[in-house]
């Protein structure tokens, strides 16, 4: 619903339905079935979150890409503002302050919390220096330019904290990482968590 609610609205929306074992496969079949701009992919067999990233990635046509795991939410507003960050700055990588909530809504906490771009070394990012912005590792508060992935043969492992590795790879490859402090992206806390 929250990728639906975009005011962005030039967005190809990708579920990769990974052999789920409740009703996520009935529940995205029918938001397939009511909106055009959802396709839905599903997998033989389980593969994992990585290889499920490396599937939506293959498949997405347009320039840019983002991800939003299946049980998180996102701002209204949020793929519109990383969109104008990105290409106001000509950056790679564009990122946005999460909120780490519980599944009632209740924040948490907020990371990263800065606003900023990092041109020089965006490698660094991840250290936090003096003078750039923070930066979370993880792979979905995020768009980037889909090039960084295929022009690198960039691909997510099949294991868990799969985008840290991937992460590096794509910081040493960029130019430029633009940053919103912003919270606009709900990283969902559940008991029953892969992690």
């Amino acid at each position: 619903d929250s990728l639906l609610a975009q005011t962005y609205s030039n967005l190809e929306i990708i579920c990769v339905e990974d052999c789920s074992t409740d009703d996520s496969s009935k529940i995205a079949k029918a938001y397939a079935a009511d909106h055009e701009r959802i396709r839905l992919i599903c997998h033989d067999c389980n593969v994992g979150l990585g290889p499920a990233r490396n599937t939506g990635l293959k498949l997405a046509s347009a320039p840019l890409v983002g991800f939003v795991d299946s049980d998180d939410y996102v701002h209204a507003s949020m793929y519109e503002k990383l969109y104008s960050l990105l290409t106001k700055h000509g950056a790679d990588i564009a990122q946005c302050s999460a909120f780490f909530v519980e599944e009632d809504g209740t924040v948490l906490n907020k990371r990263p919390g800065a606003s900023g771009c990092c041109r020089n070394e965006p490698l660094l990012c991840l250290y936090g220096p003096q003078g750039t912005p923070e930066f979370v590792g993880a792979a979905w508060n995020k768009l980037y330019k889909k090039e960084l992935f295929t022009a690198h043969d960039i691909e997510y492992p099949p294991h868990y904290f799969e985008d840290i590795p991937v992460m590096v790879r794509l910081l040493y490859y960029a130019k430029c990482v633009a940053s919103l402090e912003e919270g606009l992206y709900y990283y969902v806390q559940r008991p029953d968590s892969i992690v």
